[in-house]
């Protein structure tokens, strides 16, 4: 995906400290729809809305709108595997994907999820969107890829700050297939591994690694609240848990609370989500296995108001906005295998 975009984008020259040479790639506007980001694209030349989800591996596509789309399938039926767990999913591909002003051939697409709600038509994920070094800026509504040329190690791509008002932290190196952005975060003094997710629409920490940090269900101060449904379209609950201290790097931030859940994460404890990203500016630097990011407001504010959006009941993740109305996966596959395309 790197290869082809960089056949199809043009470079254009973006702002950067004098200490930085920075080449801007591409913009691709984001539109919230609560805290799901949303941007736009083409598939066979329809008009398609994805959800730009970093911790999605490959993008997907709902396995109902093949049709709409003219999407090739291939009949082989496979597991996708998600943070609630499995769903069933297929693989097909455009013969045009056109997004930031360029057109891309034969892309695949996972087909599957459904249920995957906030009037989105799939996933675009960390496949496209670490291309790049890249720049995720949701409070104003963009994200942007650049190609590092010089002296940008040690905090240079924070153009937008002035020197040293930026936080810096380790990433693991990003690498096919997965192209996870992978950090090491503490909570309650316990190292937990954390990945960047903005298509969680909230921070959440796995159940069992939350209890390592001394966080349970049952624990004095914690609460329930609606929990969330991944790809697999399977609900699962949650509960907020008092945290005595939360360490992102230079970030610290002492007696707030957090979100943990019954998730299936392979080697991963936390997904730290949008809930971060809009409160956060935050460059990926891919070439340096580091993110850099500025606060937009006080630090310590970000997981209480990610807190008390888990209390109220429109931000349950990847839920259809009318349940009555959800498409059936069963049906859906059965349309695709038996030649409808």
């Amino acid at each position: 995906m790197a290869a082809a975009l960089a056949v199809v984008l043009l470079a254009a020259s973006g702002p950067a400290q004098a200490s930085c040479q920075l080449s801007k790639v591409a913009e691709l506007p984001v539109i919230m729809n609560g805290m799901a980001p949303l941007v736009n694209a083409k598939v066979n030349g329809v008009d398609a809305r994805f959800i730009a989800d970093t911790g999605a591996a490959f993008s997907l596509i709902k396995p109902q709108l093949v049709l709409k789309f003219s999407l090739s399938v291939n009949q082989g039926m496979g597991r996708l595997e998600g943070t609630t767990g499995e769903a069933r999913a297929m693989t097909g591909w455009a013969q045009d994907f056109s997004v930031l002003g360029g057109t891309l051939h034969r892309v695949e697409f996972v087909l599957s999820a459904p249920e995957l709600g906030y009037d989105s038509d799939g996933l675009l994920g960390a496949n496209f969107l670490t291309a790049y070094d890249t720049e995720f800026d949701l409070a104003d509504g963009d994200i942007r890829f650049f190609r590092p040329l010089l002296g940008c190690d040690g905090g240079g791509v924070v153009y937008w700050s002035s020197a040293g008002a930026w936080s810096e932290l380790k990433i693991n190196p990003v690498k096919s297939p997965g192209r996870a952005l992978i950090a090491e975060v503490l909570v309650n003094g316990v190292k937990l591994r954390a990945q960047f997710d903005t298509g969680a629409v909230m921070s959440v920490i796995k159940l069992e690694a939350a209890r390592r940090a001394g966080l349970t269900p049952d624990m004095p101060g914690a609460v329930a609240v609606r929990g969330g449904r991944g790809v697999s379209g399977t609900a699962v609950g949650a509960w907020l848990a008092p945290v005595k201290s939360f360490e992102l790097g230079p970030e610290k931030i002492a007696d707030t609370h957090m979100r943990i859940a019954p998730l299936t994460l392979n080697d991963i404890d936390m997904l730290i989500g949008a809930d971060f990203f809009m409160t956060h500016r935050v460059f990926v630097a891919i070439s340096q296995s580091k993110v850099y990011f500025t606060a937009d407001a006080d630090p310590a504010a970000w997981t209480e108001r990610s807190a008390e959006r888990a209390l109220l009941p429109v931000f349950a993740p990847n839920e259809p906005e009318d349940p009555e109305d959800a498409p059936k996966g069963e049906a859906d596959f059965d349309h695709v295998i038996h030649g409808d395309r």
